[in-house]
């Protein structure tokens, strides 16, 4: 019984070494079919780098005009709709001006009648000048010269008081003081207007700009002169243009710069558009760029993962912090470089297998 004890007990001890011998090569097994897993990555190469910043801005008027009476009066007549093409000299408001053209009949014939009687002075000087001294005494001769003097002053007083009274009375017809569009009109007839009112504002269609505002992070890259590319929402054309104005200091509610971008040829959009403005900071004929989801931040430092020897490794880098997908390396890579385009699912030393 013993010796069949001893030999269960070495049964027991083989079958469990045996057990252990195809545990360990399960291991094995299992190690050889579990390779390190494949990895996006992007092979850095220089090429040209566009500094690009994207704002919506909208479509402008150069200038603007805003039509306003210069008396206060009652409207009488609207010749204009809002949209409305316009020539210069076109009538756009006609307001009350039954008082003021009486008082122009007035002045005009208080001027006839005195017309009238500058004619008698006159034909009476030149008789009292062909009768001569014989027959008319030297008093009377330049009493007659005086009448006439007198009538002629005073003609002349009226003739200014009827150009006078004429110019207040253009004061109430409004008429557009040059080529454009009606952008937008706010009176109607039977109104009363006042010299503080603005009746409708002008603007040529043709001669506008795009307006936008630039955050104050990237305010002090902008200035007069930058390119851009125009694109009208709706709109598949681009456009070029050109930053014609930028703002000296910083809106102090928004923050943001304000700016004009110009097109170089009269364009006709319409007022008040969006537009998508990209404007060109910096153009780079050979550098480095990456996408911006293969960056990793710690703290105030960025880096990547870049495969090396089969494995992922930490490199620091420093970039140009632009608001784009792409960002454009200063230090820390060179040509050849592998980056990881996923690093979140990866650990600095996990092996790696590069696609």
């Amino acid at each position: 019984m013993a010796t069949e004890g001893r030999a269960s007990g070495r049964r027991g001890l083989i079958l469990g070494l045996s057990a252990l011998a195809a545990l360990g090569a399960g291991g094995a097994f299992l190690t050889l079919h579990n390779p390190a897993p494949w990895v996006a990555a992007e092979v850095m190469a220089p090429g040209p780098v566009s500094l690009v910043l994207a704002l919506n801005g909208h479509v402008r008027a150069r200038a603007e005009v805003a039509v306003r009476p210069l008396v206060s009066a009652y409207v009488t007549d609207v010749g204009v709709t809002e949209g409305q093409r316009v020539s210069r000299g076109d009538l756009l408001v006609a307001l009350d001006d039954r008082q003021v053209q009486a008082r122009r009949d007035q002045a005009q014939a208080a001027l006839d009648v005195q017309k009238a009687r500058e004619a008698q002075a006159r034909s009476a000087a030149r008789r009292a000048q062909g009768l001569g001294a014989s027959v008319i005494s030297r008093a009377d001769a330049e009493a007659a010269e005086l009448a006439l003097a007198t009538a002629e002053g005073e003609s002349l007083r009226l003739t200014a008081a009827l150009a006078e009274v004429e110019r207040e009375v253009a004061h109430y017809r409004l008429i557009a003081p040059t080529d454009g569009v009606v952008l937008s009109r706010r009176v109607e007839a039977g109104q009363q207007v006042t010299l503080q009112d603005t009746l409708m504002t002008l603007a040529d269609p043709e001669d506008i700009l795009v307006e936008a505002e630039v955050d104050e992070l990237y305010a002090r890259r902008i200035s007069e002169g930058l390119a851009a590319r125009l694109r009208a929402i709706g709109q598949s054309e681009v456009r070029e243009g050109r930053v014609s104005f930028a703002a000296p200091r910083l809106d102090p509610d928004s923050g943001g710069r304000r700016i004009e971008v110009s097109f170089p040829e009269r364009t006709e959009l319409p007022i008040g558009l969006t537009v998508e403005v990209n404007l060109i900071v910096a153009d780079y004929a050979d550098a480095l760029s990456l996408p911006r989801a293969a960056l990793l931040r710690r703290g105030t430092s960025w880096h990547v993962l870049v495969a090396e020897h089969g494995r992922a490794a930490v490199r620091p880098v420093e970039i140009i912090d632009w608001p784009s997908e792409r960002v454009m390396l200063t230090s820390g890579l060179t040509a050849g470089d592998k980056v990881l385009l996923d690093p979140v699912k990866i650990s600095p030393g996990d092996e790696i297998r590069v696609e």
